[in-house]
């Protein structure tokens, strides 16, 4: 297996005022697929979703990070 590390930089901030009490988020996935040729016999596929909640009243900066194994 191999590790990814994912950092997500910057103001996360829902955009404007929100009357209706939904959260805003960003999803992020991340796919590895086998190379065309590789000799498995089954083609593997590994999926992993991160989803990061947008915080309405905070603007400052951050970075969030988040490894994943694939």
């Amino acid at each position: 297996s191999t590790l990814l590390q994912v950092d997500l930089a910057g103001a996360l901030v829902a955009g404007g005022p929100s009357h209706t009490e939904r959260e805003e988020h960003v999803v992020l996935e991340v796919t590895q697929t086998d190379v065309p040729g590789s000799r498995r016999w089954r083609p593997q596929q590994v999926t992993q979703n991160w989803t990061v909640f947008l915080n309405p009243r905070r603007s400052e900066r951050l970075v969030v990070s988040r490894t994943f194994e694939i």
